[in-house]
């Protein structure tokens, strides 16, 4: 600033002896420069060139701040987006669990509610009627835990729709009792097998009655084989479990 007022100051004054000379009509012969003015113009001229060259730097240093500002920004903008897609995904997750747990105690109720199954029919149509091409096959019904609990409740349930379709399914004695040895989550079907691995008709018909529980929405219905022998003839054996785990694969 100070050499801008030195530059301009010079110009003024050299105007001013330049229009005092014309009206007095002087004609002056050459003087020796003096050099002071020389000092204060050159002075002025290297002020002004200092203040241009100190906006220059100060412009240079102010775009590299803000090149650095700029990075900073977009490293704070993607950190951000970082975190805030990582809570997106982990409030996503947590939804779905909350979500799955939610279904999972659904189906648990309903397992529990379709642990009975309801007897209908339509005019002369019935949901047993798979049953009845197998009358006088004998059912044998073996179930989890003790009278109290579910299993008996259900097997005593399909043992009355063996009833129904005229099935041999005695009253008292092995019918219809507690398991002696641990039985798997659900139902399982088994068939006769003789000695020699032979079948009857039994074994259609154990498959008639494994669709009948699935078809009546039971869970974990698996046909399986007994040991050779262990069934007598012409003879169904049902060993009913707890409720499975509905997320819980088939073994």
């Amino acid at each position: 600033m100070l050499g801008v007022i030195l530059k301009v100051w010079f110009v003024v004054h050299e105007y001013l002896n330049d229009l005092a000379d014309s009206h007095l009509g002087i004609i002056r012969s050459p003087q020796r420069p003096k050099l002071g003015q020389f000092i204060f113009e050159l002075l002025g001229a290297v002020l002004v060139a200092v203040g241009v060259a100190g906006e220059l730097w100060a412009d240079f240093k102010a775009g590299g701040i803000q090149t650095a500002l700029r990075a900073r920004n977009g490293e704070l903008i993607q950190l951000l987006e970082g975190v805030s897609s990582t809570a997106l995904k982990d409030a996503a997750l947590a939804n779905e669990r909350t979500e799955a747990e939610r279904r999972k105690r659904v189906q648990l109720q309903q397992a529990i509610l379709h642990r009975v199954i309801p007897l209908t029919c339509v005019s002369d149509k019935c949901n047993f009627d798979g049953l009845k091409p197998f009358k006088g096959t004998k059912l044998l019904v073996e179930y989890a835990g003790d009278e109290r609990e579910d299993p008996r409740n259900l097997a005593s349930n399909v043992a009355s729709f063996a009833s129904n379709a005229k099935w041999d399914v005695p009253e008292r004695g092995d019918s219809l009792k507690p398991a002696g040895s641990p039985i798997q989550d659900g139902i399982t079907v088994q068939a006769y097998i003789g000695p020699n691995a032979e079948t009857d008709a039994s074994s259609r018909a154990a498959d008639a009655f494994a669709a009948f529980l699935k078809s009546s929405g039971m869970l974990g219905v698996r046909r399986t084989h007994p040991k050779d022998g262990e069934l007598p003839s012409n003879t169904v054996r049902l060993l009913i479990g707890f409720t499975p785990d509905p997320f819980e694969p088939d073994k």
